[in-house]
């Protein structure tokens, strides 16, 4: 039996509802019918009704729904009421079609037609159709010439009716949007861009700006709804208005595919990188154990989790500069914005190969800062809260209010006598990982190490990698070259050079997939969500 439970999600619901307003134009009639087609897929797939391919399955329900919706409505056909009066009645006549008796359903797609006017193309529409003012009342209203009056209510009959007569062709993106992955740095304003409207408009002016119009087309909405959305990305310079007036996404935004046949390719380049790292780590490791900060006593292989990252970032910073040398003159040195952002998109009904396993490690960098009495700034720093740490650290582990503990115990060599507060925080830190019982002592498993000795033992590693750099940082170059910038506009280089390019040069997730799952020398934990392997607390 499917698994309806996970197929019938919030996403669909959402892809439902406006799939049934996109029909009817009518809030209270879009909730009934999305909640009949719901209702009605649910007691189907609840029966063991056999679906191979579901969404084929589903929307051809949803039209059945919609169609025995209007049929059981009973209701004379109606107009979309725009500033409170009809217009497509009016417009409709307007066209000779005076006696003609049209159907429910194309009463609902004129009216749709009708609202992806602009507008100023609507305000005209209704002064003159509605209100039945005089070209010459309209045009001293709204302060322009009669001929614009007049050419504007010609656009607005034609652009009606090619809608109408194309309206099967239009708007597919309503029904099935395409899904844009993002991902930046900075002050990426992700939750201004969190919407599926947007999404939308940005994929679709990803190569070449658009009109309100033409936006409003594709994706299947009235322009008053992509006026309304286009209000955040411009203001967030997520999107910027060309000269002609139109609009154009102002970030680099690559096929999902292509995304990750960049990533697959940029795996075999980077296979040997692995023990390449190791073999610097195991070479500095009297350097490193050397340093002062609390933690250079564990056992090494458990410490190797934060080290590859310490030398990762070192090898990151050390490409870029590298490469930059490719670019000078050629690229603005910034792109004006406090932040970076870059996008991939899948189509709809595309189904991205994955056939060619892209070998990493998920890294997923988390901060919480808090201040010290005596030492300042503390930095709780997690670099690893994806699979197959994903149950760990939901919330902080490491904290303002336990951290007097974790000092405490420090302090003491784990023998410190504890309030009742203290006991409970211990005892959630030991299920944690955090702290370990260790001959009646409670030893604390995360390193604190002050940031000038994270400068130090990176600043360590650069004869070692500077070979490394010159070996792959052109190869990677070359590669993405080939495969990414087909897909970039010409006047988004900048944002390759310095963004996008730039994410291949990080090398911790193939370094850390060799570490874990072949050449196994990081101590590997039992249980991934009770270990704080990889955590560690920067003192400044």
């Amino acid at each position: 039996m499917m698994d309806y439970k996970t197929i019938i999600n919030e996403e669909l619901i959402e892809k439902v509802y406006l799939y049934s307003f996109r029909k009817l134009y009518n809030k209270t009639d879009a909730e009934d019918l999305a909640q009949d087609i719901l209702v009605e897929a649910l007691a189907q797939l609840r029966k063991g009704h056999e679906v191979h391919s579901f969404y084929s399955w589903f929307w051809a329900l949803a039209h059945n729904r919609y169609c025995m919706f209007l049929s059981k409505r009973n209701k004379a056909p109606s107009t979309m009421d725009i500033n409170n009066v009809e217009i497509a009645k009016a417009l409709y006549s307007e066209d000779s079609t005076k006696d003609s008796v049209l159907a429910s359903e194309e009463i609902h797609e004129l009216n749709y037609a009708i609202s992806r006017l602009s507008a100023q193309h609507r305000e005209i529409v209704i002064m003159f159709y509605l209100k039945e003012m005089k070209v010459s009342d309209i045009a001293g209203v709204l302060d322009i010439p009669a001929g614009t009056v007049k050419r504007r209510l010609f656009d607005a009959r034609t652009n009606i009716k090619k809608e109408f007569n194309n309206m099967n062709n239009t708007g597919k993106s309503a029904y099935a949007p395409a899904t844009l992955s993002k991902w930046g740095n900075g002050m990426a304003p992700f939750s201004q861009l969190n919407d599926l409207i947007i999404d939308q408009i940005l994929i679709s002016c990803r190569n070449e700006s658009k009109s309100i119009n033409e936006l409003a087309s594709e994706i299947g909405v009235a322009p008053v709804y992509i006026e309304d959305r286009l209000t955040h990305p411009l203001n967030c310079k997520a999107m910027k208005i060309d000269a002609s007036g139109k609009y154009l996404t102002d970030f680099c935004i690559i096929p999902e595919q292509v995304k990750h046949n960049t990533e697959y390719k940029a795996g075999e380049i980077y296979s040997t990188i692995g023990p390449e790292i190791n073999e610097i780590l195991l070479k500095k490791k009297d350097y490193i154990l050397s340093q002062d900060f609390y933690g250079n006593t564990f056992d090494y292989s458990y410490l190797m989790w934060i080290l590859q990252v310490f030398v990762c970032i070192k090898y990151g910073e050390m490409a870029e500069q590298y490469n930059e040398k490719n670019w000078q003159g050629k690229v603005a040195a910034t792109n004006g914005k406090d932040y970076r952002l870059a996008g991939s998109f899948t189509l709809p009904n595309e189904v991205i190969n994955r056939d060619k396993i892209v070998k990493t490690f998920g890294s997923n960098n988390m901060h919480e800062t808090f201040d010290h009495s005596m030492y300042g700034k503390l930095h709780y720093i997690n670099w690893f809260r994806d699979r197959p740490f994903s149950n760990r650290d939901s919330q902080f582990m490491i904290n303002a209010s336990n951290m007097p503990l974790i000092l405490k115990l420090i302090d003491s060599n784990g023998t410190a006598t504890l309030n009742s507060i203290e006991e409970a925080q211990a005892a959630n830190l030991i299920s944690m990982g955090a702290i370990v019982k260790d001959d009646n002592k409670l030893k604390v498993m995360v390193p604190i190490i002050p940031a000038e000795c994270i400068e130090k033992i990176q600043t360590s590693f650069e004869d070692l990698l500077q070979p490394l750099v010159e070996k792959y940082t052109n190869k990677i170059s070359r590669m993405a070259d080939e495969f990414l910038l087909p897909y970039i506009r010409d006047d988004l280089i900048e944002e390759y050079a310095h963004y996008v390019l730039r994410m291949y040069f990080w090398i911790l997730p193939y370094a850390m997939y060799w570490a874990v799952h072949e050449g196994k020398t990081l101590a590997i934990p039992e249980d991934y969500s009770k270990t704080a392997a990889g955590v560690y607390i920067r003192i400044g």
